[in-house]
């Protein structure tokens, strides 16, 4: 089924980005995008046309070739989407207690690998896939590396992250 286009008031749309523009160019499009679809949806009349998001004023300004003062940032993060505070993996770990709890199993049930369970509360992906290897394998550390049942859940991340080859 065909996506049918957002009606867009172009004419509004131009005076806007002119608008957001008016005092030099901003930091980046995607902060010019975000702030005339504001812009847009406090001004249009929803009954005759719907909000739009930001990625539709940069369709229209591409489709329609608008002329924008302001130059494309950084691939990257930029200062606007560096407001966000992350948290850590360790962090959103030691807040749930769920989590501690399936933590404290499995130090009982692995008692000589203390170090990787470390590294896992620690948020390391690495070692929780290794630590599942390990429980799949029986407890065999040796079984663990030479693995070759390829249905796992794990097998693309083990190719992927551990460099794991399969030897014939």
């Amino acid at each position: 089924m065909a996506r049918t286009a957002i009606k867009v008031d172009l004419e509004l749309l131009k005076r806007l980005i002119q608008e957001v523009e008016n005092d030099g160019p901003l930091e980046n499009q995607f902060i010019l995008y975000y702030k005339v679809a504001e812009l847009y949806n406090s001004n249009v009349q929803h009954d005759t046309f719907p909000a739009i998001t930001h990625s539709i004023v940069k369709l229209r300004i591409l489709s329609c070739n608008i002329s924008i003062k302001t130059q494309p940032g950084k691939k990257g993060r930029t200062s606007f989407s560096s407001q966000v505070t992350r948290t850590s993996r360790s962090e959103k770990f030691k807040n749930n207690p769920k989590i501690l709890e399936a933590f404290r199993q499995m130090r009982k049930d692995f008692p000589t690998k203390q170090k990787w369970m470390d590294k896992v509360e620690a948020g390391s992906l690495k070692y929780m896939m290794k630590l599942k290897c390990f429980e799949c394998s029986g407890n065999d550390d040796a079984e663990s590396k030479h693995c070759s049942i390829i249905n796992c859940p794990l097998w693309p991340a083990l190719l992927r992250n551990s460099q794991h080859q399969i030897k014939e």
